[in-house]
């Protein structure tokens, strides 16, 4: 990971004056729908560009949480990635074939996700007041743990004084609704 993804989420949040991905995709003129094509546990969401609009599609089917982070992470994809997008075969990045730990995209998105909905200066009130409890900061901040963990990775590599006390996932996306809600 490197500085970039950061400031690119940065440059957004500034830009548009929001952490909300609803409006941040607003003000891009995304074409955002929910859709209940997929089974609950099948594709959680894809993004692509056709005829210069931009589209995103979240499985209706998902809780609110996961719906937000899904939409923030496709967005991910379409700030960072357009290229990759307008240059693929399909044009679409579907979580069934991209979430693989491998994958450099995904994981990109994954970081712009927890950068955009999670604010530093919150995760270490946290830490502090939590005594770096990772659990109870994830509970508290509403985020999944594999969130929070890509968000603490950022955040060392900027040099915060944060661990992680987990390896990185980019595939906790992939996972069924159980699998990334908290308890």
């Amino acid at each position: 990971m490197d500085d970039y993804i950061y400031a690119e989420t940065m440059r957004c949040i500034q830009r548009y004056g929001t952490r909300d991905p609803y409006v941040l995709l607003d003000k891009l003129n995304v074409d955002r729908k929910e859709t209940f094509a997929y089974p609950e546990d099948g594709l959680k969401g894809y993004c692509t560009i056709m005829n210069r609009t931009m589209y995103v599609r979240i499985n209706g089917y998902l809780a609110d949480r996961d719906k937000k982070i899904l939409t923030t992470h496709e967005g991910g994809h379409l700030i960072l990635h357009p290229h990759i997008i307008l240059n693929s075969p399909t044009g679409v990045f579907k979580d069934l074939e991209l979430y693989s730990i491998k994958n450099r995209y995904e994981s990109e998105a994954n970081f712009f996700a927890a950068d955009f909905l999670i604010n530093d200066s919150d995760i270490m009130l946290q830490a502090l007041e939590q005594e770096m409890d990772f659990f109870k900061i994830a509970c508290i901040l509403c985020v999944p743990p594999q969130l929070l963990n890509f968000k603490l990775y950022s955040m060392n590599k900027r040099g915060f004084p944060v661990t992680n006390p987990e390896s990185l996932d980019s595939r906790f996306l992939k996972k069924s609704n159980k699998n990334i809600s908290l308890m």
